[in-house]
């Protein structure tokens, strides 16, 4: 599920990329596709919970975005040297 939802975010981001007049799809899509990576730091069996999150599971899954932000710079990319 959230790989096809990481999909779709790249494709809308590129259609509003589009809107805006910005040239650079590619790279729109990737932001897109991986606006959720930090998600790879959380329990997988807190993910796919199906009871109601307690406070502190709520608090862990919404600091996906720290994780994101640590894992991001370490991706290789045709930019670096």
């Amino acid at each position: 599920m959230t790989t096809c939802h990481s999909f779709r975010v790249g494709n809308d981001l590129c259609g509003f990329g589009r809107y805006l007049g910005i040239e650079n799809q590619e790279f729109l899509f990737i932001l897109g596709a991986l606006h959720d990576i930090g998600k790879l730091e959380i329990p997988q069996q807190l993910l796919n919970k199906k009871e109601r999150l307690t406070v502190h599971e709520y608090d862990e899954i919404m600091h996906h975005t720290v994780y994101g932000a640590q894992i991001v710079p370490s991706i290789p990319t045709s930019h670096q040297k």
